[in-house]
Parts: C-alpha cells; sequence; structure tokens
C-alpha cells in the first residue's frame, strides 16, 4: 500500500493507539483496517475520515464481544467442560475442547476474510445475527449447567444420601425444577410476566412435592 517510507510510517501511527474492542474481533478489524486503508494510499479518502468510521465500529464490536463472546459463549462452553469432567467423561471433555479451539481459529480466519474483502461495511451483516440477543438465550443455557455443577457436586462430595442418586432421580430432584425456574426466568425477563404472579406460582408448584420444597 505505502511503497514511500514517510506515507507507511504515517499509516501506521493511525493504528498505533489504543483501541478499545474484544479480543475475539482482532482479526477481523485488522483485515477491515486493510481493506479501509487500500483507498486511502489510492488518494481516493482522506485519513481525516478514517477515525470517525473507527470509533462507533470499535465500541460496538466491543459491547458484542463482551457480552456474546465472554459473557456467554466462553462461560458456557466451559460450564459444559466441567460437567463433561465431573461424570468422568475426559474424552469427549478432551473432544469438546479441542473442538472449540479449532472452531475459534477457523471463526478468527473467516472474520479475518470477511473484513478483508468487505471492510467497515461488514458489521452490518452482525444485525443479521442479532448477537446480543442470542446472548440472553446462551446465558440462561449457563444458568442451568451451573445448576447441573452444583448437583454434580453435591454427587461427589455430598451426604451419602445425596451420592447415591440415579440419573433419573437427579432429573426429578434436580433438572425439572430448575428446568421450571428457567423458565420462569424467561416468562419474566424477555416476555415481561409479573414477577409476583409467576413466584406465587412457583410456591404453588413447590407445594405438589416434598423433593420441589427441599429444592426451594
Amino acid at each position: 500500500l505505502y511503497p514511500d517510507d514517510g506515507a507507511f510510517l504515517a499509516g501506521c501511527r493511525r493504528y498505533a493507539v489504543y483501541h478499545n474492542c474484544h479480543t475475539f474481533w482482532g482479526p477481523f478489524l485488522t483485515g477491515a483496517f486493510l481493506h479501509t486503508e487500500a483507498p486511502v494510499a489510492a488518494g481516493r479518502l482522506a485519513p481525516a475520515l478514517l477515525q470517525p468510521l473507527k470509533e462507533p465500529t470499535l465500541n460496538s464490536l466491543s459491547a458484542i464481544g463482551d457480552s456474546f463472546f465472554s459473557g456467554s459463549m466462553d462461560i458456557a462452553c466451559f460450564l459444559l467442560l466441567i460437567c463433561l469432567m465431573m461424570q468422568g467423561y475426559l474424552a469427549v471433555a478432551a473432544g469438546f475442547m479441542l473442538f472449540w479451539l479449532i472452531l475459534a481459529v477457523i471463526m478468527k480466519g473467516l472474520t479475518f476474510y470477511i473484513g478483508l474483502s468487505r471492510g467497515m461495511a461488514a458489521v452490518s451483516l452482525l444485525r443479521r445475527f442479532n448477537l446480543i440477543n442470542l446472548g440472553d438465550y446462551i446465558k440462561l443455557f449457563s444458568a442451568f449447567l451451573l445448576l447441573v455443577f452444583v448437583a454434580f457436586s453435591l454427587q461427589l462430595f455430598g451426604a451419602d444420601s445425596v451420592r447415591q442418586l440415579t440419573p433419573l432421580e437427579v432429573l426429578r430432584e434436580w433438572v425439572l425444577p430448575v428446568s421450571v425456574m428457567l423458565l420462569f426466568g424467561y416468562l419474566a425477563a424477555r416476555v415481561h410476566y409479573s414477577r409476583t404472579t409467576l413466584l406465587i406460582a412457583l410456591c404453588l408448584i413447590a407445594g405438589f412435592g416434598k423433593s420441589w420444597t427441599n429444592f426451594l
């Protein structure tokens, strides 16, 4: 892009600054910046116009990365990994971890290519995926996995009566109550049902079984 040393150094200075963005989007930004720098090098775009283009993009990608990747995907994957290991499925856990790492590398390579070929305009594609709202569902799944982890912990380290639970008993004593609570959480947070009504319904459900009462 810049055979001249002076122009090359000037171009480097535009990127030798702090960028507020999530690490998962680093490859995409590298490709997008290279794509955007091409018309600058050709004289079709003024360098002063780059910063107003970059700031909104960086901040938006940072919010998406923090919510979807750090706050949703990473937590769900590692909770699932821990639950598999606690049940002795070490080979499955290792395979899952390897799959997740390979998928992350593929995603970084793919996003770099998209940024390089389309530039900042590729950000509009993210709207179709609606990653922020999708992350909310993954967080609900993470909450479920966290309670499954607690149930497995009680099996491993709890009292003898809890440790001897069969998978069917774990389903009845833990998974079903947790599923109902996750459903009620979804109804309250996303559908905006009355929290008071849902709490009363939860207490009524708990009254139908001793195990539910103990769980609550």
